[in-house]
């Protein structure tokens, strides 16, 4: 909400130090959107934004997403915890197992790991919109870029599941992507059931019982309000 108010899209280094938030950034990023600008109304209006960026929130995709994977059977609830992303360090995505929940539109988190991936996020054209992923090295038959068009009858969104090592090599990094909400919706109910990825994990399979680095492309259909189940588009496995 504050990248769309303010017309910036923030940078991984913004989000972390909170620079972003700060008056002088949002004042100079809602110039114009007060017509005349008086000064008493620049004020009002840069605090009332300022407000809503140091606020905390999730979308309900999310929060059911993550109170699924706390219920799984293999989680530890003494090893489990759950961080607002705005509250996440670099060292936590070192040497620990991580799971990171949106694009880079939302959790800027994940722009850590992108260049390691062929299925690559960018933010969408209008703030708001839809992000676009990126195929970085398209097999026959794929497109070089998927996103969630407005004139799209099936209204067709995309989502991307990844599995990689963490920064220091020493643990696991879950990702789940979405080019929008709906997007990191479907990809959390691909995640979530156990026959859709049981052939994405063979596939996987290194012969030592490994899985190896993974990346998967999800579409899923929303006609009337109902959505068809994700399937996937394009896969690509790692070296082990």
């Amino acid at each position: 909400m504050l990248q769309s108010f303010i017309r910036q899209h923030v940078s991984l280094e913004d989000y972390a130090n909170g620079s972003y938030r700060t008056e002088s950034r949002i004042a100079q990023g809602i110039v114009g959107l007060v017509q005349p600008a008086k000064a008493d109304d620049m004020l009002r209006l840069t605090n009332k934004v300022q407000a809503i960026g140091n606020r905390r929130y999730t979308s309900i995709a999310d929060l059911e997403l993550t109170a699924h994977l706390a219920r799984m059977p293999e989680v530890i609830p003494q090893r489990l915890m759950i961080r607002y992303a705005r509250d996440l360090r670099i060292d936590d995505l070192r040497a620990g197992n991580a799971i990171l929940i949106g694009s880079i539109e939302a959790n800027p988190w994940v722009d850590l790991f992108q260049q390691r991936l062929n299925f690559h996020f960018s933010h969408g054209a209008d703030f708001g919109g839809s992000g676009t992923i990126t195929n970085r090295h398209p097999l026959p038959g794929e497109h070089l870029t998927y996103a969630s068009e407005p004139n799209d009858p099936l209204l067709r969104t995309y989502g991307v599941i990844a599995w990689l090592p963490n920064l220091d090599g020493a643990g696991h990094v879950l990702l789940i992507e979405g080019v929008n909400m709906a997007g990191t919706q479907a990809a959390g109910e691909f995640l979530l059931n156990a026959s859709l990825m049981q052939p994405v994990l063979e596939h996987a399979m290194s012969p030592n019982g490994v899985i190896r680095p993974f990346e998967i492309l999800l579409s899923t259909d929303n006609i009337a309000a109902n959505a068809s189940q994700p399937h996937v588009l394009s896969e690509r496995i790692g070296p082990s």
